[in-house]
């Protein structure tokens, strides 16, 4: 009777999960300008152009080429990249299930509550990036890695090889957690005596870490101007972050996932400190402490990987590590609740937060990614050939570029050449240089005088006084170094400062949207027009 209700339960849960990323792709929209980024670099004219500029996204070479095949065989419409994106969302749900079957023996009934109801896992995850794919691969790889322990051959071998190849190729912070998994099932083989298996698996560890050396060079140089992304980094800082993250999409899951944590930890302190075989066979004994131990050394590995990285971190940054530690608690938890009542109360407990958590995760997933395509639509309509276009900050030109074909001319703040992927290479040219913001301000001294019009299109606010105005001398001479954002304000100010003394008259716009839009994309529209000296 337990088995047939935590099977219906499982089926149910993944049901729901797979309509939630339906919902999801139906009203993400358009391309954010990471997504927007990416698809820029996968759709260059040469795989030449792609192997040359990878370094300025995010992500290793093979994420821009599967992407490109993608566009090739699919389409590159908005359409065609949610689709991809809700069946990638569709295949982590396949891999929870495998991981569930091969390495717990059981059904993904915390993990699908853990992840599936996660709305920033869902959101991000299906975000055109490489996250969602490389999660989907780390997660398969931690499969056949258990899998050749159990029996180590070489076809399980080359399968967990090739898995993890992809997987590291993908999603440069799968590296990091395949050290995690193949320390602990090594370090489980090795206490086992089975040498041929630990040997495996730390041959397909080393195989995969050399396979990575040749980005050494590229992301050498790419330090010559990823060092405006860097800030520093703190424990506390990084745990309320990836508490935020786990807290999704209500509060009180940041303390689900702690107590889960602690939980699996004292069920394998407790087997230790018994030193007891009755109640567990050896093989999933052994299994236990490889869940465990993976979970606790990535953890770790991945703090020290963020600090070592030194930028600050969004919630996509901690999906990788939340969806490993998700599928090992599962997996932990399936080997502890052995006794019926256990097994009742874990049931029980799943299909509460389940409840709990559907109606707000059917709210939150109902989010556009981007309003900047409305924008452009509203500019399309009511924008002249003569007008002037300012996108501030900058990287609003990734996705502007993607969306407008107006015949308005357009600039970024500060202007740069290129808005198919992010130049931060030409921004740091523009920190260096003693009038960056020149070039702006003679098109706007042009557009105004002329008669014509200004549209600012971003985060736009103002400065209460001229003095609240700063003046930056050229990077890196200022208090501020490399750091890029106290002069992507300055500039900001700047400009709006201006077109507020010599504007005539300013109106902000309004961008008919029917759902919410992403913090992280949702863009004003100015108009200013007339010129008046001061």
């Amino acid at each position: 009777m337990i088995k047939k209700s935590e099977w219906a339960v499982a089926i149910a849960l993944s049901i729901v999960v797979i309509v939630l990323h339906a919902l999801r792709m139906s009203h993400a929209g358009a391309l954010w300008r990471d997504e927007a980024g990416a698809v820029g670099l996968a759709m260059m004219p040469t795989a030449r152009d792609i192997l040359q500029n990878f370094q300025l996204e995010s992500f290793p070479i093979l994420f821009p080429f599967a992407l490109r095949a993608y566009t090739a065989i699919v389409g590159a419409s908005d359409f065609d990249f949610r689709v991809l994106g809700m069946l990638v969302g569709m295949g982590i749900i396949g891999a929870l299930w495998l991981n569930a079957r091969l390495v717990g023996q059981g059904l993904p009934l915390i993990s699908l509550v853990l992840l599936g109801f996660n709305t920033f896992f869902i959101n991000w995850g299906d975000s055109i990036r490489g996250y969602g794919i490389g999660i989907g691969l780390i997660l398969l790889t931690f499969a056949l890695l258990v899998r050749v322990v159990e029996q180590p051959n070489w076809p399980r071998t080359a399968a967990a090889l090739l898995a993890a190849l992809a997987s590291v190729h993908l999603l440069f912070q799968n590296s990091v957690l395949l050290f995690s998994i193949c320390t602990a099932v090594a370090a489980i083989s090795l206490i086992r005596g089975q040498w041929r298996a630990a040997s495996m698996v730390l041959g397909i560890g080393l195989v995969a870490a050399l396979s990575m050396l040749p980005y050494l060079g590229p992301l050498i140089d790419a330090r010559q101007h990823s060092i405006l992304l860097e800030s520093s980094t703190t424990l506390p800082g990084l745990w309320s972050r990836l508490a935020d993250t786990l807290a999704s999409p209500l509060p009180f899951m940041s303390w689900v996932w702690h107590l889960l944590v602690v939980l699996a930890v004292a069920g394998v302190v407790g087997l230790i400190w018994k030193n007891s075989t009755s109640e567990l066979k050896e093989q999933p004994k052994d299994l236990l402490f490889v869940c465990v131990l993976a979970m606790v050394i990535a953890i770790g590995a991945y703090y020290v990987f963020l600090e070592i990285l030194s930028r600050y971190t969004y919630p996509w940054h901690y999906l990788p590590l939340i969806a490993l530690v998700a599928v090992t608690l599962d997996c932990a938890i399936q080997f502890l609740a052995k006794t019926a009542w256990m097994r009742v109360a874990r049931l029980t407990i799943v299909i509460i937060i389940a409840g709990t958590l559907l109606v707000p995760a059917w709210q939150k997933v109902q989010v556009r990614q981007t309003n900047i395509d409305l924008v452009i639509q509203e500019l399309e309509k009511f924008s002249s050939a003569e007008d002037f276009i300012l996108v501030e900050p900058w990287f609003y030109g990734v996705s502007f570029n993607r969306y407008y074909r107006g015949a308005a001319n357009w600039m970024t703040l500060p202007a740069i050449a290129d808005h198919k992927i992010h130049r931060y290479d030409l921004v740091k040219a523009k920190m260096e240089s003693s009038n960056p913001v020149d070039d702006i301000l003679h098109n706007v001294v042009e557009t105004l005088q002329s008669g014509n019009r200004v549209w600012v299109v971003g985060n736009i606010y103002f400065p209460e006084s001229e003095a609240a105005v700063p003046s930056l001398p050229p990077a890196p001479n200022s208090r501020w170094g490399w750091h890029l954002s106290p002069y992507e304000r300055a500039w900001t100010l700047q400009v709006n400062f201006f077109l507020l003394t010599h504007g005539m008259s300013s109106q902000y716009v309004r961008i008919p949207v029917d759902d919410p839009v992403s913090e992280y994309e949702n863009v004003q529209l100015l108009v200013v027009q007339g010129w008046q000296d001061k």
